[in-house]
């Protein structure tokens, strides 16, 4: 599903179990169990759950990780959000 201004949405009642790429932007409010890349920006709500590592361009983290974080851009990092793993930026901002 894409919003006007080309956002990708995966609601939470959607699940993946394997690696996920995408383009652009992606608000992700799901479960993931497996890798997700990008070169775009990944934004993972309150109900999000990602099972593997990320490495995208841009990440604002307010659900759980279980792996590694590498970006290129910048990490947010938001006041609910749990990480269980290394972060690799070169910019991050902590709410």
């Amino acid at each position: 599903m894409s919003s006007p201004t080309g956002e990708k949405l995966l609601a939470s009642d959607v699940g993946i179990k394997g690696n996920l790429k995408f383009t652009g932007e992606l608000q992700y409010e799901s479960k993931n169990e497996g890798e997700i890349s990008s070169e775009g920006t990944l934004a993972l709500g309150d109900t999000a759950t990602v099972d593997g590592n990320i490495n995208v361009g841009t990440v604002i983290v307010r659900g759980k990780v279980n792996g590694n974080i590498t970006v290129k851009n910048k990490v947010e990092i938001r006041t609910k959000a749990e990480i269980f793993g290394d972060i690799k930026s070169s910019k991050l901002r902590v709410e």
